[in-house]
């Protein structure tokens, strides 16, 4: 019988735990003091062999609400089922056996496996492992009263001698060895003659080492020196390019010149073929194209900021104001269009009424016209101020790009500069 899986409705300090997969080999329970190892033990023991020892040890009642008890999956042969046991308020158990697998009467095989199981000797099982077992004496009455043959057979002992025999011998010879006249002056004279190879060999090791040390230190010393000259000459290298890269920005800022005379000079043809030379000669023109490159972006630079400085000293409208105001001005304007519509049906009426209404229209219309010519200024104004801040924000925005690209644009200069230089 194996177990498959373990529910646990609530026993002792255990509540609602389950186990949906029991391994078939040997499954490790482990955690500090009073997590329920020993407490998950005994409910395995309860539900086979009923909650007596459960109850004694004060497992029983729980502590959480509710009936003591659970279910464990067992594996029986071909056949998968259920032990269900709970415990009642009167001490009395109920005990069933769900088929989940196999024939229905099957169960009622397995309750009465379950019944016939001796307490004594499944508790004897349980406490041999653990500290509470004092001996192993139960163990071994249980081993009998099963049949297990617990005798020992003595193996053979006669190998072990005749190694001893043959170890003997060896000694024996060995010391016979010694024994012969000359024996010993030849091995004590081999000794000597390798001690003697052992110190001209330690010797010359301890040259090669001071020699080695000698050179190591040598080596240590013209590496600081080549250290201290490659920072100054990085010093210098880093003044130079700081010296070209200011020289560079005020010819790109400054007027343009055209230049009058060019000079064109024949270089002398090199007798030796450099193999590097067309990559040099590609990175100058890269080169050339990043500096008119950035040229390029010197003069939009400079475009972008006369424009966003035309704009610089307008104060920049609120969006939620502007639209409140013209909200505001076309409000004051669709009044103004129904004191329009009034006028014209009042104009209408007096002339059916054959009545001379001019002086009044002159002054309602004066007063319309000039109201509706305040609010259509007060519009086209706030529209151009409103125009002038998008052009600004523009601006900036354009400038920012302007200023990523350029940055990107300088890295890539310097890093064909350096490349450039290494070829």
């Amino acid at each position: 019988m194996k177990l498959t899986d373990l529910s646990i409705d609530n026993f002792g300090a255990l509540s609602r735990l389950s186990l949906p997969e029991i391994g078939p080999g040997l499954n490790v329970f482990h955690g500090p003091n009073g997590s329920g190892k020993t407490t998950l033990l005994q409910f395995i023991r309860g539900v086979f062999a009923g909650f007596a020892e459960a109850r004694r040890r004060q497992l029983i009642p729980p502590v959480g609400s509710g009936a003591a008890g659970g279910t464990i999956g067992v594996e029986w042969g071909s056949r998968r089922l259920a032990v269900i046991r709970h415990s009642r308020p009167d001490e009395y158990e109920t005990l069933a056996i769900n088929v989940r697998q196999g024939l229905a009467d099957e169960g009622q095989s397995l309750r009465k496996h379950i019944e016939a199981f001796d307490d004594s000797r499944l508790s004897v099982l349980f406490t041999a492992g653990s500290f509470d077992a004092n001996s192993v004496e139960a163990l071994i009455a249980l081993a009998r009263q099963d049949g297990l043959d617990l005798t020992t057979t003595l193996g053979n002992e006669r190998p072990l001698s005749t190694r001893l025999t043959h170890l003997h011998s060896n000694r024996a010879m060995i010391l016979r060895d010694l024994c012969e006249p000359g024996r010993r002056a030849e091995l004590q004279a081999r000794c000597e003659a390798v001690a003697q190879e052992g110190l001209s060999i330690q010797k010359e090791a301890d040259q090669r080492r001071a020699e080695l040390l000698r050179a190591r230190v040598d080596l240590d010393e013209r590496l600081a020196t080549l250290d201290r000259e490659m920072e100054s000459l990085h010093l210098e290298w880093q003044a130079v390019s700081t010296d070209l890269t200011e020289c560079e920005d005020r010819l790109w800022s400054s007027t343009s010149q055209k230049v009058v005379d060019v000079v064109y000079v024949q270089e002398s043809q090199s007798p030796t073929h450099n193999p590097r030379l067309p990559e040099v000669e590609e990175l100058d023109l890269r080169i050339e194209h990043l500096r008119a490159a950035l040229k390029d972006l010197a003069a939009t630079r400079k475009q972008v900021s006369v424009e966003a400085a035309d704009g610089a000293g307008s104060d920049v409208p609120d969006r939620m104001a502007f639209a409140r105001r013209q909200r505001e001005a076309l409000r004051v304007m669709q009044m103004q269009l129904q004191v329009l519509t009034g006028t014209a049906q009042w104009l209408e009426s007096a002339q059916r009424t054959g009545t001379c209404v001019c002086e009044s229209l002159g002054e309602r219309l004066t007063s319309v016209v000039d109201e509706m010519r305040r609010q259509v200024e007060f519009s086209c104004q706030e529209l151009s101020r409103q125009q002038t801040a998008w052009q600004l924000e523009k601006s900036r925005t354009e400038l920012a790009n302007i200023d990523s690209c350029e940055q990107g644009l300088r890295q890539q200069l310097d890093w064909l500069r350096v490349r450039r230089e290494e070829l």
